[in-house]
C-alpha cells in the first residue's frame, strides 16, 4: 500500500510494470500525479488483484495497455484529463482521449469517479472542442458506476467509446452541460 506519494511534472506519475516473470499489484490511497504527460501507466498488472486507486488525484491521463491483465480500478477519484496545453491527448493510433486510454485485457473500473476538464484560466478563451472522448475502450472491459462529469462551457465531449470491448457496463452518473455517452463498434 502506497499512501501520500505525489508525483509532479515527470513524462509518466505513477508506471506499472513486470519484474522478472510477474507483474505486481499496488493499493494507492490519497495520492496523485500533477502535471505529468502520464498520470498513470499500467504496462502490466497480476491476473488476480491488478492496480487500486482510492482517493487519489490524477491531473493528467491513464494509460492501461495490452500487457495489463487483470483489474485497474479508480474509486473516489478526481480525474483532471488531458488535451490542454501543455499536456497532450492521450492517443491510440488515430483515436484520442481526455481521460483514459484502456487496452488492457483486464477489466478496467471507474467508482464514484469525478471526470474534470480544467476551464476558465487554464482553458484558451479561443479553444475548440475536438470531440474526443474521456475515455477510449480497446481492452476487455470497462465498468462506469456512480461516476460525474462536468465540463467547461467550451467541450461538448463523449464520457466513453468503446470499440471492440468484451464487455461493459455504466450506470447512475451524472452528467453536466451538453455531456453525451456514446459506443462506437468498428
Amino acid at each position: 500500500m502506497l499512501s501520500g506519494c505525489f508525483c509532479l511534472g515527470y513524462k509518466i506519475g505513477f508506471h506499472f510494470t513486470a519484474v522478472r516473470h510477474d507483474a505486481g499489484n499496488a493499493l494507492i490511497v490519497n495520492s496523485g500525479p500533477d502535471m505529468c504527460a502520464v498520470g498513470v501507466q499500467v504496462d502490466y498488472s497480476q491476473v488476480h488483484a491488478g492496480i487500486l486507486f482510492q482517493n487519489c488525484q490524477i491531473n493528467a491521463g491513464v494509460i492501461v495497455n495490452e500487457g495489463s491483465l487483470g483489474p485497474v480500478k479508480f474509486m473516489n477519484c478526481g480525474l483532471f484529463g488531458t488535451g490542454v496545453a501543455p499536456l497532450p491527448y492521450l492517443e491510440l493510433g488515430d483515436r484520442k482521449a481526455t481521460h483514459a486510454m484502456l487496452k488492457g485485457q483486464g477489466r478496467a473500473t471507474f467508482i464514484g469517479c469525478h471526470f474534470y476538464q480544467p476551464e476558465g484560466p487554464f482553458v484558451p478563451k479561443d479553444f475548440v472542442d475536438p470531440g474526443h472522448p474521456a475515455i477510449y475502450g480497446d481492452g476487455a472491459g470497462l465498468t462506469l458506476a456512480s461516476c460525474g462529469k462536468l465540463v467547461s462551457q467550451h467541450l461538448s465531449t463523449a464520457i466513453c467509446r468503446l470499440r471492440g470491448a468484451t464487455a461493459w457496463l455504466w450506470r447512475n452518473h451524472l452528467y453536466r452541460r451538453c455531456s453525451r455517452l456514446c459506443r462506437e463498434n468498428h
